[in-house]
């Protein structure tokens, strides 16, 4: 079964979209990875790991995730 060529398009879009959002989100994980790992400010450690977490379960998995759907429906 082919896609129209509209359809194909905008699921191409989306799907770029979405996997260039997660790359996006992982280099600024790693970010704030790097700077958990070096400074020294218990509070500064405190609110990268915090950034992290909200990184992690809001950008990151549902970016992945929509990728991936829509990666399998091209």
């Amino acid at each position: 079964m082919t896609m129209p060529p509209g359809v194909r398009k905008l699921t191409l879009t989306v799907h770029l979209t979405c996997s260039v959002g997660w790359i996006g989100a992982v280099v600024a994980y790693l970010a704030l990875a790097v700077s958990a790992s070096t400074a020294r400010d218990a509070e500064t450690v405190r609110a990268a790991w915090t950034a992290m977490d909200v990184t992690g379960w809001w950008a990151i998995v549902p970016l992945a995730l929509a990728a991936l759907a829509t990666g399998l429906v091209m």
